[in-house]
């Protein structure tokens, strides 16, 4: 699809697949297209147009994403996982997400573990239900005091120990 427009210098300026460029298709000594960062915004946003509405209105964004890797430790294991916390940032993004099965997105952890590449987002459904299940329930409640590269004690968790592990690494 291409379409035309006129650039402030009087040219006529032409767009094609994302990028516009003069109407005589090169610019320049080395014959290369002209970027859009070149160009006034003016003639940018016209063709930008659908998309830079949809954005406006809320309906595509970036969504927020926190994620933090953690270490989940009990009795002689170390397991490092990543958890990303679903934030929806719209109301498309929360309608989507409770389309596809989260009703409450805010509440849901994505746990991947790392070493296997396992992803959970129900601390229920993982095979090892004390070590996993147990950290992801935690992580699920104590999200926003974790810092990246923090610990998960499941035996400290359990109440097994009074003492929680320190980081291996």
């Amino acid at each position: 699809m291409t379409s035309r427009a006129r650039g402030q210098d009087g040219r006529t300026l032409q767009h094609h697949k994302g990028r516009i460029i003069p109407s005589n298709a090169r610019d320049g000594a080395n014959g290369e297209c002209v970027p859009q960062a070149n160009l006034p915004h003016r003639v940018v946003m016209r063709h930008a147009g659908r998309r830079a509405r949809r954005r406006a209105e809320g309906v595509r964004g970036g969504t927020p994403v926190s994620t933090k890797i953690l270490e989940v430790r009990d009795r002689g294991t170390l397991i490092p996982v990543m958890a990303i916390r679903l934030e929806p940032a719209t109301d498309y993004e929360r309608k989507l997400l409770r389309r596809v099965g989260f009703a409450q997105p805010e509440r849901y952890v994505l746990l991947i573990h790392l070493a296997q590449l396992e992803v959970q987002h129900d601390h229920y459904a993982w095979c090892s239900d004390r070590t996993m299940g147990e950290a992801h329930r935690w992580i699920i409640d104590h999200f926003d005091e974790l810092a990246p590269g923090d610990v998960v004690d499941v035996e400290y968790i359990l109440c097994e120990t009074s003492t929680r592990k320190g980081p291996e690494l």
